[in-house]
């Protein structure tokens, strides 16, 4: 997919200020989009006929989200220009674009999005990747949500990775899913988007995510030390260093897979005691390595913060939360939704800084 160039994105702060003719400058974005080319093949009729184009109905969801508008009263009003910017002939009736929506964009998304990630992680320059989750606000009288007494409301959860303020991946669940499960889905979910691990990349998680485990599979995955906000009574395991994880491999000689030449590099030797069953003192280890590495995140570090100026912003273009939405249809909406603020992050200037 071919991201568009820095110099011919939008400023904007936010989607208010949005017109029709800018949110189609993303025709040319998706048109070079191998998932959108395939929903197109998907969805041509098979005995003539004519079908809507894929991206024109995307971008007028899109609009619909944008202006928080009924089906209804975001087709009619269009007038003759805008159908032109969208790529429409004639406006799709109201069942037309429900059905789009509720029915087939859905089954694209997430293929279409990890498309675009895939492009932005290969355009960035500095890479720091986050993990946080952000609360999905539910109305009073959404029975079906669940009561959150940190957040004090009924909500569900979006758990975000993101990469210098893009979103790449996000997991819905309920109010009161835990985090750190989801953390590793999310971190294993970056294979399936062309991740190649670079020397100066950094994932940040906040003081919820400080699990041994959780370090553990972050540094299998992305061969990364998480770096996370510990608090101020955090405990530095002195009695697990190098030595340690030497003597935690010897005891396992004769083990499948054993050979005493791995004690030359410890990366081998670390992935050997993740495989047989040591992986919680991995996890103790890594995290003596990042407490090393960030004496200084005592709060002067401010990287994370573009986290939750992010999720600020995800909530300032568009309706982010479930109130009003059916538990039956609440992740079909949010998964959408998701897609579009991928979308509109590579189309407001400086939330994808490219290589130029």
């Amino acid at each position: 997919m071919l991201l568009l160039k820095e110099v011919s994105r939008i400023e904007a702060r936010s989607t208010k200020e949005l017109s029709i003719d800018e949110l189609s400058m993303l025709r040319v974005e998706l048109g070079s989009s191998k998932a959108v080319a395939e929903a197109e093949r998907d969805r041509r009729p098979k005995r003539g006929g004519v079908a809507y184009p894929f991206v024109s109905l995307l971008l007028l969801a899109m609009w619909k989200e944008i202006r928080n508008q009924t089906y209804k009263g975001v087709l009619k009003g269009l007038d003759g220009h805008d159908l032109v910017c969208l790529g429409l002939k004639r406006a799709p009736s109201v069942g037309t674009l429900c059905h789009f929506v509720t029915r087939v964009l859905p089954k694209y998304c997430e293929s279409i999005g990890d498309e675009i990630s895939e492009a932005v992680l290969k355009a960035i320059g500095d890479r720091v990747f986050t993990i946080d989750s952000t609360p999905l606000e539910a109305g009073r009288y959404n029975y079906d949500a669940k009561f959150s007494p940190h957040y004090e409301i009924r909500m569900d959860k979006s758990h975000i990775l993101m990469v210098s303020g893009f979103p790449l991946r996000q997991i819905h669940t309920d109010g009161l899913a835990g985090d750190c499960p989801r953390a590793r889905l999310l971190v294993d979910m970056m294979k399936g988007i062309g991740y190649d691990r670079r020397e100066d990349d950094v994932l940040l998680t906040d003081g919820a995510y400080d699990s041994f485990i959780l370090y553990a599979d972050v540094w299998l995955a992305t061969g990364t030390v998480m770096v996370c906000s510990h608090g101020v009574n955090a405990r530095f395991h002195a009695d697990v260093d190098d030595a340690r994880m030497l003597r935690e491999f010897n005891s396992l000689r004769g083990v499948k897979g054993y050979d005493p030449e791995m004690k030359r590099d410890m990366d081998s030797v670390l992935r050997f005691l993740c495989r047989n069953g040591r992986k919680e003192i991995v996890g103790v280890y890594l995290r003596n390595i990042s407490m090393l590495n960030s004496e200084e995140y005592d709060g002067a570090d401010t990287r994370r913060q573009v986290c939750e100026s992010a999720h600020r912003a995800f909530k300032r273009w568009m309706q982010f939360d479930i109130r009003g939405l059916r538990k039956v249809t609440r992740k079909v909406r949010i998964k959408c939704r998701f897609l579009f603020l991928q979308l509109l992050s590579t189309l407001f200037k400086g939330c994808v800084l490219t290589e130029s």
